[in-house]
């Protein structure tokens, strides 16, 4: 049975998603931990259909695509990465005015060992907010860290994967003109002794 989705009313989309991701930490002294991105862009180039799944809600959404975040300290510590970027009233981030891109943590690493993620909602503290999980959806402001027993563990060799997914408004495939839009989200490292 052939689709008729785009009959009529409906265009391909004339725009390309540039998803950036920035690191916000202070001048490095010898004795505080480094923060990097396995790729500090992910593009999604020129957005067509073969792209996109429709969801139940009526939202369109892009392949999932994941960056690897890697922490290293030179003793151990207790750490934080905060996530910030334009977002909606809700929180949730957004790369057009109508669209938001969905942001989760998963694959928590302390050296070597697979750890518990919890969410932080406090920046400049880390303070728990919420029960360990193996995966976690963030919002604007929102952060995570590794924990044991409810409480932040220290370590010198901390990552994680950072899973982002484009969930698109039915009205952005209504594209006429070439349009590149992007998101950019900032992670920002909290440490503790």
């Amino acid at each position: 049975m052939p689709m008729t989705l785009f009959s009529g009313q409906y265009r391909l989309p004339a725009f390309c998603l540039l998803m950036l991701f920035t690191i916000v930490q202070p001048v490095h002294a010898d004795d505080e931990c480094r923060m990097a991105v396995s790729q500090p862009s992910i593009q999604y180039g020129k957005i067509v259909w073969g792209d996109v799944v429709k969801n139940l809600q009526g939202n369109f959404r892009l392949s999932e695509k994941e960056i690897q975040v890697s922490i290293v300290c030179p003793s151990p510590r207790r750490v934080g990465v905060f996530f910030t970027g334009d977002a909606d009233s809700r929180g949730e981030f957004r790369f057009t005015a109508r669209s938001n891109v969905l942001i989760a943590v998963t694959n928590m690493m302390v050296d070597g060992q697979t750890r518990q993620i919890v969410k932080m909602r406090t920046p400049g503290q880390l303070a728990l907010s919420g029960a360990p999980v193996s995966a976690v959806s963030l919002l604007n402001q929102e952060g995570v860290a590794p924990v044991e027993h409810d409480t932040v563990i220290a370590g010198q060799n901390i990552s994680f994967v950072v899973r982002v997914q484009p969930n698109m408004e039915q009205s952005d495939f209504r594209v006429s003109s070439p349009e590149q839009v992007a998101a950019q989200i900032s992670l920002r490292l909290e440490t503790r002794e």
